[in-house]
């Protein structure tokens, strides 16, 4: 069997990249915007401007990361487990590592921490992620809802990808000059 046929198609990958993209740019306009304040007291607007454009390039290849590590599961995985509900089982599985991420971040501020701490915590993370992922193909009900709310997510691809193209010129530009 080729890789070609145990590749998703574009449109199986696009709603679960538009899940991923909602959940890694949600999380960081909300401590972007958790931060602002302080930022407005000692940074002109247009330094603001060029972090936000930091972020936004930092969230683009992250969000990709994500994506690649999606789709090297539905390689390594029989095609009958991952590819055939790719969407359902995708969008599952990058939305709970990613928030199993984010909850870890949130208890734990320190850096040291996840050195320290994430090792312990991942096997936990690896198994609900499972779980829920083995779920949303099995359960029909489930794996309509996510094909659905992952399908209408696309439209936020049409804001973040034109986004991610503008900061990515400006974090270039920024750094050649």
């Amino acid at each position: 069997m080729s890789i070609k046929n145990k590749l998703p198609s574009l449109a199986q990958v696009y709603p679960v990249y538009a899940i991923i993209v909602i959940l890694t740019y949600g999380w960081t306009i909300y401590w972007a915007l958790w931060k602002l304040p302080s930022w407005l007291d000692f940074l002109p607007l247009g330094e603001i401007g060029v972090i936000f454009c930091y972020l936004v390039a930092t969230n683009f290849f992250e969000s990709l990361l994500a994506l690649f590590g999606v789709i090297i599961v539905s390689l390594v995985l029989p095609r009958k487990w991952f590819r055939e509900v790719f969407v359902s089982r995708g969008s599952v599985l990058a939305a709970s590592i990613l928030i199993s991420i984010m909850i870890f971040e949130y208890h734990f501020d320190k850096p040291s921490d996840y050195f320290y701490k994430f090792p312990s915590y991942l096997p936990l993370i690896l198994l609900i992620a499972g779980v829920l992922t083995f779920l949303a193909g099995w359960i029909r009900m489930i794996r309509k809802a996510v094909e659905v709310f992952a399908e209408n997510a696309v439209i936020f691809l049409f804001i973040s990808l034109p986004l991610s193209l503008l900061s990515l010129i400006v974090v270039i530009v920024r750094n050649i000059i």
